[in-house]
């Protein structure tokens, strides 16, 4: 499945997915030229994501930054990914590492 990372018309990257693992699914991701603004972003946020419980409260507030850019997914047919379960003011969790995405 591909999905677009969008931030309002403007699109970020392209995701083709390739492998699943309840609730994440992962990604092979294409940078467009827009994403390099924020890509300083999720490595940051990646750089400080608590893996056994530690610095949880740096985490939130790295990806609050994340989150405040109002990230949304647009699959194949041009709907907005899971409309359903994540509301408009909540996007799904993405990471981006280097041509690798994972979201939920």
């Amino acid at each position: 499945m591909r999905y677009f990372l969008m931030q309002e018309d403007q699109l970020l990257g392209t995701l083709d997915s390739y492998d699943s693992d309840f609730p994440w699914v992962y990604c092979h991701f294409e940078a467009q030229p827009a994403f390099e603004q924020i890509r300083p972003l999720f490595e940051k946020e990646l750089a400080i994501r608590p893996l056994s419980g530690e610095n949880v409260d740096a985490w939130n507030k790295a990806y609050g930054v994340i989150a405040a850019l109002k990230l949304r997914f647009i699959d194949e047919t041009g709907k907005r990914f899971m409309a359903d379960v994540y509301p408009e003011d909540l996007p799904p969790l993405i990471h981006v590492q280097d041509d690798k995405a994972w979201f939920r």
